[in-house]
């Protein structure tokens, strides 16, 4: 991800001190590491990733920049929903989001953010169109 991508996510989402935020898709950890910085040390992010090399290189990261404290990891699959409910924001990093909207509408407090990143533009109209998608303002 650019810079510019995660600052427009960041501001997008209003992610700020003290908020709870859930992202999926951890990769290489370059989203987490902004959540981590820009939700403080009151704050919490919940990173979802299915693969565990992925997982160890995000990991290694955030302790490289002192920030390992903000996040937990969690390894598995968001087909089966999140642990965490009442979120501020969730973002979802993975190739098809349209999947999982059920599962990010039930960990999102009301009035939430969410937020997905799909490389072009026909799998964000699809995750558009979905009827659970409807109760999300779309940018």
């Amino acid at each position: 991800m650019y810079p510019k991508d995660i600052g427009f996510i960041l501001t997008s989402m209003s992610v700020g001190p003290g908020q709870t935020v859930l992202e999926a898709g951890t990769g290489s950890g370059s989203m987490t590491v902004a959540l981590a910085y820009a939700v403080g040390p009151q704050g919490r992010v919940f990173s979802y990733e299915r693969r565990p090399e992925f997982q160890a290189l995000a990991r290694k990261n955030l302790e490289r920049l002192g920030l390992e404290e903000r996040v937990d990891f969690r390894l598995g699959d968001i087909a089966d929903g999140f642990t965490e409910t009442d979120v501020d924001a969730l973002f979802l990093d993975v190739p098809n989001p349209w999947d999982y909207i059920r599962q990010a509408r039930s960990a999102l407090k009301p009035g939430g953010f969410f937020c997905n990143l799909v490389p072009n533009i026909q799998p964000d109209r699809k995750t558009a169109i979905r009827p659970a998608a409807r109760t999300f303002r779309l940018y």
